[in-house]
């Protein structure tokens, strides 16, 4: 048995897959719940104002909660998710509602929130959160302070477009009194066909193998000690999970790959796989036993059909076969969109330029005959002569002066 230091990457994850925080979207690893994602909906659809998603620790209520977050974001509806951290102090869930509710100017400038507190501060944020459409999710509310429930009366009294759900465990007489509860939702225990799906989706997201290294008892034995708590199942399996790692080979990286049979070609023993999708491509055409000898190829090379004949398909690289596939499919595109007749014209065209074409002689003539010209010295200067500065102004001769 060999010495384990890294348990993820023996088991083939990139990540733990195990960890209660979220990872990445909800919706990548959010399984079950249908019934209660429809009461979800249809709160949000008929504006309710007030609701409450009651349940024990552990049973998914902060990941339903993300779950809406995310999806009202999707479809561009304001949302909020205050989770447990902001709930410590009053300050802190103030200053989360003044975030949403501040304009870039009153943020950055006039600051008007510094100079208010206490009621005049929950006012005045009452005041701005009135006319706003938002929906207000408040995780592990249990932990609200009364000052922070005397601020959501006072958002649910003084707006109707403001919708506010609380996740709790248990209900307190201070959350009655904000409002009639119009969602009443109680989360249960997730099934075993769910919970096996939140592994494998889990595991998927971190690069592993289906339930891997869990097999079916393993997985009913984790599920019956985790009494199908969602939360107590994830820190089960992540504690097997590293003892396991001691005990299984690392999985066989696998990658399954869909292709569809290209027809068999006459000139290769095997059938070429094209990916799908794939346009297919043009046959080229079966060379002719009547080409005129020295007749040039225009569009691709094709050795000739002794060299052709030794050398086998099965015998080329992957990226050989290929590229003759690919000069082959050329030439037969081309030949099917160009006439024959203007073909000829073409190969006689070229034949006159060769007959045009100088010999070997004489571009060595033309060669020597320019060098000679390079060489030959230069014929001598021309005498300068003087200029008078009347000849520079007038442009003519001075003339002589009579007597």
């Amino acid at each position: 048995m060999g010495f384990v230091l890294d348990w993820q990457k023996k088991l083939g994850y990139k990540s733990d897959p195990f960890v209660e925080e979220p990872l990445a979207r909800v919706h990548d690893y959010f399984v079950g719940r249908d019934e209660e994602r429809e009461k979800l909906n249809l709160f949000i659809i008929k504006q309710h104002a007030y609701g409450i998603l009651q349940g024990g620790k552990g049973v998914g209520k902060t990941s339903l909660l993300r779950w809406l977050h995310e999806t009202l974001q999707a479809y561009k509806v304001p949302s909020l998710f205050i989770e447990k951290r902001l709930l410590s102090t009053p300050k802190l869930f103030t200053n989360a509602l003044l975030e949403h509710a501040l304009n870039v100017l009153e943020k950055k400038v006039s600051k008007p929130h510094e100079k208010l507190q206490g009621d005049e501060l929950q006012d005045f944020l009452a005041e701005k959160l009135a006319k706003r459409r938002l929906v207000l999710l408040i995780d592990d509310a249990n932990d609200l302070s009364a000052e922070s429930v005397k601020l959501l009366k006072k958002l649910l009294s003084s707006s109707h477009e403001v919708q506010v759900i609380l996740a709790l465990e248990r209900t307190l007489k201070a959350h009655e009194e904000l409002g009639e509860d119009e969602l009443a939702i109680v989360l249960d225990d997730l099934d075993p066909d769910a919970l096996v799906q939140l592994l494998a989706r889990r595991i998927g997201l971190a690069q592993g193998r289906g339930t891997f290294p869990f097999d079916d008892d393993e997985l009913d034995t984790l599920i019956g000690k985790a009494k199908r708590n969602p939360s107590r199942l994830l820190a089960l399996a992540r504690d097997r999970a590293i003892e396991l790692s001691l005990k299984v080979k690392a999985p066989v990286p696998t990658r399954t790959v869909t292709v569809a049979l290209a027809p068999q070609s006459s000139s290769r023993s095997e059938p070429r796989a094209a990916l799908p999708l794939e346009e297919p491509r043009p046959k080229a055409p079966e060379k002719s036993s009547g080409t005129a000898p020295g007749r040039r190829r225009w569009f691709a090379f094709r050795p000739d059909e002794d060299e052709a004949a030794s050398v086998s398909s099965s015998t080329l690289s992957p990226s050989a076969r290929n590229e003759d596939d690919s000069a082959a499919a050329f030439e037969g595109s081309v030949s099917e969109q160009i006439d024959p007749a203007l073909l000829d014209e073409l190969v006689a065209a070229g034949r006159n330029l060769d007959d045009e074409r100088p010999s070997k002689k004489e571009r060595e003539g033309e060669r020597l005959s320019a060098k000679k010209k390079a060489e030959a010295p230069l014929p001598p200067a021309m005498p300068e002569k003087k200029v008078s500065s009347r000849e520079l102004v007038t442009g003519s001769p001075r003339a002589k002066r009579r007597h």
